[in-house]
């Protein structure tokens, strides 16, 4: 389990292949978040589900879809570069 949304009654959980997904406990419904394998997932609110994907791309998944939000040089080490930062919305 990453994390639990009291309000939205939703889970957000790993499953045994590594994949992401939510389990909502209201509508009874387990959902893959995404069909890409992501490292380093996190959810601080059991709706949001982080990761990063094979090109190393921080990818951010909600109920209504997911966006890319990538990272170019050293951006994440506290020195970004201008226009080090970009954000894109997919359906994962």
């Amino acid at each position: 389990m990453l994390a639990f949304d009291p309000d939205a009654g939703t889970i957000a959980f790993v499953d045994a292949k590594g994949l992401p997904g939510r389990l909502d406990l209201r509508e009874t419904d387990v959902v893959k978040a995404s069909k890409a394998k992501l490292t380093s997932l996190s959810s601080a609110n059991g709706s949001d589900i982080y990761g990063v994907n094979p090109k190393g791309e921080i990818v951010r998944l909600n109920p209504n879809g997911g966006a890319i939000d990538s990272f170019q040089g050293n951006s994440l080490m506290g020195n970004p570069t201008p226009g080090s930062f970009s954000s894109t919305t997919n359906k994962q």
